[in-house]
């Protein structure tokens, strides 16, 4: 991957691969802060409804 990244010759495939691999990294990250937001929405309802 270095190698790749000095000589900047990728090939249409590898940079397939990487946009692909880009996705899904952002998908999980979207995922993991939905969760989270919801944690803490969830968590503040009940703080709420005890109050």
């Amino acid at each position: 991957m270095e190698e790749i990244a000095l000589n900047n010759q990728a090939s249409p495939e590898d940079m397939q691969r990487f946009l692909d691999a880009s996705q899904k990294m952002a998908i999980a990250s979207f995922s993991i802060n939905e969760q989270t937001r919801f944690k803490h929405s969830l968590t503040k309802s009940i703080i709420d409804a005890v109050q």
